[in-house]
């Protein structure tokens, strides 16, 4: 792989037990086909109650928070990372806006230089 090429791949072809900290979650939004991107995040001041952040990197929300992940969601591996498997079993609910419905088919994982 190029030095600079990034990683991809479906969320569900996704092997890993942990969707590390700097990873972006790219979904497609059904009704205008726009490109979405979540950033995985670490809480600045790390509560044991919370889990990771996902951040919101682009379009007109680009900066803004989308998702304060609870507890239940951290990964076994390291305390801010995201279970994969909790990440697929929940993915309906984050996605409760039917503004911005996206199947779990069309989630995919972009490595962002920390490693799928």
């Amino acid at each position: 792989m190029a030095k600079n090429q990034k990683h991809r791949i479906r969320l569900l072809d996704y092997k890993g037990e942990t969707i590390h900290r700097g990873v972006i979650i790219q979904y497609e939004d059904v009704y205008t086909k726009t490109l979405w991107h979540l950033l995985v995040c670490e809480p600045e001041n790390k509560i044991e109650t919370l889990g990771c952040l996902l951040i919101n990197i682009s379009g007109y929300y680009a900066g803004c928070v989308e998702y304060v992940l609870p507890e239940e969601s951290c990964s076994l591996e390291c305390k801010y990372g995201i279970r994969t498997n909790w990440l697929i079993s929940n993915w309906d609910k984050l996605m409760f806006n039917p503004q911005y419905k996206c199947p779990i088919q069309s989630v995919w994982l972009i490595d962002n230089g920390i490693g799928l």
